[in-house]
């Protein structure tokens, strides 16, 4: 008689509750609330026979409270019709208009890079909880000429080619989806060194910049520039995020791991 296990997957950090809840202004109370879903988070899921995590950084995390849990990257899930070819004078960022997302950081770094390239455009599409006070940040910095809130768009993998490199401001993540849709779409990729994920796609200098430090505007800002200023390094950073993208997270190799963990999983 076979019987089989049962696993559950976690699509997020193991403490997103910290990241989406607690804010610069955040209560004690809030803060506890957070810590408490964490807590209650893993003591359910310890009940399941494997946890199925999207990153090395939240698997090191879980390590400190079971075994039964195995690493399995999203896979990426648009098939491009064409890639960019790097002559559009834009930047793009995708998600949601939340605290997590930083997007506060990515407009007072672009009003540096402005500065110095005023011709290039930055479109952030997206909606959520803070498009009014993003977009006041914008007008307060007169950037309204140079920075577009695009709201959300059904087809978004026809836009990323469109655009010559991807930039993610985040405070923290699960592991940046959107950064595996644009490389696959030819584009570099810049993004704070932040929990948990950009690190396991962006190779920072061969298919983009990781900034070490979450909030970092002038290095924010730094690698934007970087981009801009050298066609080169678009080229070759574009090929090299189609490659990266190929090889870790094709949904050929995911599949067959999660096939491989299934059948782990029967006995």
């Amino acid at each position: 008689v076979q019987t089989c296990a049962l696993p559950i997957w976690f699509h997020f950090a193991i403490d997103i509750a910290k990241t989406s809840w607690i804010g610069p202004n955040a209560t004690l109370l809030l803060k506890i609330k957070a810590q408490f879903q964490t807590w209650k988070r893993i003591y359910h899921a310890k009940k399941y026979d494997k946890i199925v995590l999207i990153s090395k950084a939240d698997l090191n995390k879980w390590k400190k409270y079971t075994e039964k849990i195995e690493l399995i990257y999203n896979p990426v899930t648009i098939t491009p019709k064409y890639v960019s070819d790097y002559k559009n004078r834009s930047v793009l960022s995708v998600g949601r208009l939340d605290f997590q997302k930083g997007y506060d950081y990515l407009i007072d770094a672009w009003a540096k890079v402005t500065q110095i390239h005023p011709d290039w455009h930055l479109d952030i599409y997206g909606d959520g909880p803070l498009m009014d006070s993003l977009q006041e940040q914008i007008d307060r910095c007169h950037l309204s000429n140079t920075i577009t809130l695009c709201g959300r768009v059904p087809n978004i993998e026809e836009i990323y080619p469109q655009y010559s490199f991807y930039v993610m401001s985040s405070r923290a993540e699960g592991l940046g989806l959107v950064l595996l849709e644009a490389a696959s779409c030819g584009l570099p990729l810049i993004s704070f060194d932040c929990p948990s994920g950009p690190s396991e796609i962006i190779q920072d200098g061969k298919n983009g910049y990781l900034v070490p430090h979450v909030g970092d505007i002038e290095g924010l800002a730094y690698a934007i520039n970087q981009l801009i200023e050298h066609q080169d390094l678009l080229n070759q950073m574009g090929k090299n995020a189609i490659n990266v993208v190929e090889g870790l997270f094709s949904i050929k190799s995911i599949i067959n791991q999660w096939g491989n963990l299934f059948n782990n999983l029967v006995r």
